[in-house]
């Protein structure tokens, strides 16, 4: 069975890393990641789980609704 999880970060750099791994290990099959932060996060923090495919981010920085 397939399963995903999506998720809205705020300024969590420093969790990023524990969170993704902690939902990759649980067997999770995907994860997508809207990306709202004040300012850039690095990508080579989890960047080993984008180019795998487990995670895919969603840039909504600065949107107006």
């Amino acid at each position: 069975m397939k399963t995903c999880i999506c998720v809205q970060i705020k300024n969590e750099n420093l969790y990023l890393l524990e969170f993704v791994e902690y939902y990759y290990k649980l067997g999770f099959s995907k994860m997508y990641i809207y990306d709202n932060n004040d300012y850039e996060f690095p990508n080579l923090i989890i960047q080993k789980y984008i180019d795998n495919g487990f995670v895919e981010i969603i840039n909504i920085r600065n949107i107006k609704q």
